[in-house]
């Protein structure tokens, strides 16, 4: 453990000098994050600006998923109305889902169907957004009609019936 510390400070210092190549970057954001490397928090977010995919999506995972920073919903959200990448915008949503896991959050639910109900975005995004719903709820996946291995089938894999009571629940002036 502490060969490991040891030696993620030195990479942290490598980075901070500009002496890690651009390439592996993305890796070394990964690796930060899994490690748990707090300490590296800053540096991190400095990625989610990356004109780099790869380095804007690892920066997203170490500071969502792996350090759990609540404070990054925002972050979450500008990626998933914004990034280009597709791939990002599901990352984002999943991190919604992580990040707010059994919240019922209402204004993360709104956006999260907002998103869902837009036939113009990518079914991998509204696939991860389908999911971080359920996140959001706090519903187990065992009682997931859905699975994440294969694309959604709209007619067979949506619970059309949770999502219009969601919906209806949301909108209720009064349910606040």
């Amino acid at each position: 453990m502490k060969n490991t510390k040891n030696r993620l400070k030195k990479l942290l210092k490598k980075l901070r000098e500009g002496e890690i190549q651009e390439n592996k970057i993305h890796s070394l954001l990964a690796e930060f994050g899994r490690e748990k490397f707090l300490e590296t928090r800053k540096d991190i977010e400095k990625f989610l600006n990356s004109k780099n995919y790869f380095q804007r999506n690892n920066a997203l995972i170490a500071l969502v998923f792996d350090f759990g920073i609540k404070e990054h919903r925002k972050t979450c959200e500008r990626f998933l109305l914004k990034d280009p990448d597709e791939d990002l915008r599901a990352t984002a949503a999943s991190g919604l889902g992580s990040l707010y896991f059994g919240t019922h959050n209402k204004s993360v639910l709104k956006l999260l169907l907002k998103v869902f109900k837009n036939k113009k975005e990518a079914s991998t995004v509204r696939h991860s957004v389908y999911d971080a719903i359920f996140n959001v709820m706090g519903i187990p996946f065992e009682v997931r009609q859905h699975s994440m291995a294969r694309p959604l089938d709209y007619k067979r894999d949506i619970d059309w019936e949770l999502i219009r009571l969601l919906e209806t629940r949301l909108n209720n002036k009064k349910a606040r």
